[in-house]
């Protein structure tokens, strides 16, 4: 059988090991603080994305 030169469950995988390595000893409060600075840099990538698709 061929092997697939990428996989999306690999990648999501990753991922999830990322962020459980960097949350795993977080306290909650200190856990949400993370996922809203994460959220608030995803939409600063978005709106930079649109915007230099307008130009």
């Amino acid at each position: 059988m061929k092997e697939k030169p990428f996989s999306c469950i690999a990648l999501q995988h990753r991922g999830a090991k990322k962020i459980y390595k960097e949350t795993k000893n977080l306290t909650i409060a200190e856990e949400l603080v993370y996922w809203q600075q994460h959220s608030s840099k995803l939409q600063r990538s978005k709106k930079m994305s649109e915007h230099s698709q307008r130009a």
